[in-house]
């Protein structure tokens, strides 16, 4: 189907855009000449060193290095603020939060794609790009399964009966939102329909989150736990209503 701005491409979400780029104005180009060096040479500021490539291209369907970076950071930081800070919680387990950013929304070029060797501020915008604040909280054991239920519902149910092929993800659920809870081990078994839906909602009484275990024992439902995660997910933003009865 053809628009007089876009051409549209019956390839899932995406979108091609056919406008023309405008001349660039002198006066403009002058203003922000200064303000656009001093970006470029902030976000190329070196900030380390990473001996893996690290990407989001399997992020919805794996144990993925781009989100692992992330979980790993905030639990090391929390871990320190506890010990320093906090020690009447230095004998809870802490569990970190993570989600893919970059994980194809926007079509194939929205991926999280950092090559092996340095790495730069820029390198740290492509692994989280939003502003958040760091947050831990206080929760149970059943409040965990609960949060994973919610991110389970970015599978679609599949019917192993069925020989043809069938889509496994939720286009409507978006990646943001699929929160992996780094910390425990646990499987989502997607013969089983989801316990909500994109939004959040509660629409059935089933359980795709199997084997949830912590330290190789089954997670007890009043066990203690501090998690980690950001403050958008930890008042509740996201569809995640699980995070705002916890004690902060």
């Amino acid at each position: 189907m053809e628009s007089r701005q876009f051409r549209f491409i019956n390839t899932g979400n995406q979108r091609q855009n056919n406008r023309k780029k405008a001349d660039e104005d002198a006066s403009i180009v002058k203003a922000v000449k200064k303000d656009h060096e001093g970006t470029i040479k902030y976000v190329n500021t070196p900030i380390g060193t990473t001996t893996a490539p690290i990407h989001s291209y399997f992020a919805l369907v794996q144990d993925d290095p781009s989100v692992q970076v992330v979980t790993s950071a905030q639990k090391w930081y929390v871990e320190k603020y506890i010990q320093s800070n906090r020690p009447e919680y230095k004998d809870l387990p802490i569990l970190s939060v993570g989600a893919p950013f970059k994980a194809g929304r926007n079509g194939v070029e929205e991926f999280t794609e950092i090559k092996e060797g340095g790495l730069t501020i820029r390198s740290a915008g492509d692994l989280y790009l939003y502003d958040n604040t760091l947050k831990a909280i206080k929760i149970k054991g059943s409040v965990v399964k609960e949060w994973l239920e919610m991110s389970a519902g970015k599978y679609n149910t599949i019917d192993p009966a069925k020989s043809e092929e069938q889509e496994l993800l939720n286009g409507k659920f978006a990646v943001y939102n699929f929160d992996v809870i780094d910390g425990v081990t646990y499987e989502i078994d997607v013969t089983k329909a989801p316990r909500y839906d994109e939004k959040g909602i509660k629409v059935s009484d089933s359980s795709r989150i199997a084997d949830l275990k912590y330290n190789g024992e089954p997670v007890d439902p009043n066990q203690d736990f501090i998690v980690v995660t950001n403050n958008y997910r930890a008042s509740g933003g996201g569809t995640s209503r699980e995070s705002r009865a916890a004690n902060m």
